[in-house]
């Protein structure tokens, strides 16, 4: 449970850091970013974050994605609640950067 945690943390984090640290970057740097160069950005760092972890926790990478997963799929609740507090650790540590 601790490495599938520990992935769902990265993984998070690396959807928080690379699309909304475009959007800071833009903002501050002075950058003239188009709303498809940010989608763009947040599309590839989820598709990074899912293929970094999908072997090791299933990349749910979201809160609401590991509830849904929870009531209509089987996964155990018991996990829940680590999963989402490793998903709002690696959002914070991300945001924090």
């Amino acid at each position: 449970l601790e490495q599938k945690c520990m992935a769902e943390a990265i993984g998070t984090g690396m959807i928080v850091g690379g699309g909304c640290g475009t959007v800071c970057a833009a903002r501050y740097t002075g950058w003239n970013y188009t709303p498809v160069g940010i989608a763009a950005s947040f599309g590839a760092s989820v598709m990074l974050g899912v293929y970094a972890t999908r072997d090791i926790s299933g990349a749910h990478l979201n809160p609401a994605v590991t509830a849904s997963v929870a009531v209509n799929a089987g996964f155990p609740m018991e996990e829940v609640a680590p999963y989402t507090a490793a998903q709002m650790a690696g959002a914070t540590a991300a945001g924090g950067l």
